[in-house]
């Protein structure tokens, strides 16, 4: 199992690779019962997403999948990019607009505006692979990748601003008196 997803007490999902196949099993009655549906794929299952209560996509390595019917049927949808990517992580701060992050050359960040039908390519300015996404809403959002990138959007991904994280400072000495002391 890669990931899990709920939706209320008696929805829950799980996308992940079985003997070698990529799959996805839901179940609507708070695990009780499973189903469970291939999604076409021997890829690595990354992420899985839920949009809405029948609308979910996957990020499979080289691929996108959705579904449309609650994950009776998978699709790959269009990814517009002059290189390949790797989908790592999805994150939908409406049902229309999406974006995900990338192991690539120079695309590794994607975004959608029609609920994951197709994606295009944003420029991120840094050649990291990167690993997490989070928006808060449409326009804000923080990236995460490969050697401590941190990347702040204000714009929906129009530019990025690479934030700097604090490194603490070296400890400095400490001098006890008395020596030794107690308590």
């Amino acid at each position: 199992i890669r990931d899990i997803e709920f939706l209320g007490d008696d929805n829950i999902y799980f996308a992940g690779k079985r003997r070698g196949y990529s799959t996805f099993l839901k179940s609507v009655n708070g695990g009780v019962d499973w189903s469970q549906t291939g999604l076409d794929s021997y890829q690595e299952v990354h992420d899985l997403v839920v949009v809405s209560k029948s609308i979910f996509l996957v990020a499979l390595g080289s691929e996108i999948k959705k579904t449309t019917d609650g994950g009776e049927s998978w699709y790959a949808v269009e990814i517009n990019s002059d290189s390949s990517v790797q989908a790592n992580e999805m994150c939908f701060p409406s049902a229309d607009i999406g974006y995900a992050v990338c192991s690539g050359a120079m695309d590794n960040m994607l975004k959608t505006y029609d609920g994951g039908e197709s994606w295009e390519s944003l420029n991120t300015n840094v050649t990291a692979n990167l690993t997490a996404v989070h928006f808060f809403d449409e326009n804000h959002g923080i990236v995460m990748g490969e050697n401590g990138i941190i990347l702040r959007t204000d714009n929906g991904g129009t530019t990025f601003i690479e934030e700097q994280p604090a490194i603490p400072a070296e400890p400095s000495a400490i001098t006890l008196f008395p020596n030794p002391v107690t308590d």
